[in-house]
């Protein structure tokens, strides 16, 4: 009875463990993007919080082999890069939209586009469960000559991989993206 409470209260201490980091990471990035973007410019602070994000979650899903232990502190300290890029995002999305506001936007265009984003947190949001029933079915077909087999271990490392697609395309996007004039006159003052 004991050994079982020991293992319950370990697997309880290392899923809050892993569920807190990202949001320790998070607190860090908000704090230090946002200066981040004063200093070096927006764009690039974008970039860089976007790279962290995918940085752990690429860590988190190809760096976690071995030993239990080992598997848990590599994805705890991914987690936290990974917080840090999530949360790095907040300050700088909301300055990088209100500078690119002009006069002539109307404040329904500007409603919609902020709805559109929160939109978008939803299915962001269900996917990885999704891309899991999909890997969870495919692993217990007994018939895996038509559809290509996962085990567990591969599988919630494809979804953790796949978590860093989003942050690579929105740094492929940003790269594209011009500096908005009221940070180019802030660096210039700067």
């Amino acid at each position: 009875m004991i050994s079982s409470m020991c293992v319950l209260c370990s697997s309880l201490a290392i899923e809050g463990t892993l569920d807190s980091v990202v949001f320790a990471g998070a607190i860090i990035g908000q704090l230090f993007m946002g200066l981040a973007g004063d200093l070096c410019g927006r764009k690039r602070a974008l970039v860089l919080t976007n790279l962290f994000t995918a940085l752990g979650a690429l860590c988190s899903a190809f760096c976690s082999w071995g030993p239990a232990t080992t598997v848990y502190t590599v994805i705890t300290i991914s987690r936290f890069v990974l917080g840090v890029g999530v949360g790095g995002k907040y300050p700088l999305a909301g300055t990088v939209s209100s500078e690119g506001k002009s006069a002539k936007k109307s404040q329904a265009k500007s409603a919609l586009e902020i709805a559109f984003g929160f939109f978008w947190q939803t299915p962001g949001t269900m996917l990885p469960y999704a891309i899991g029933m999909v890997f969870l079915a495919a692993t217990k077909l007994k018939d895996v000559s038509t559809v290509p087999y996962f085990d567990a271990s591969v599988g919630f490392r494809i979804i953790l991989g796949l978590g860093a697609l989003p942050a690579l395309i929105v740094v492929i996007l940003t790269c594209c993206q011009v500096e908005s004039s009221a940070c180019r006159a802030c660096a210039l003052r700067g």
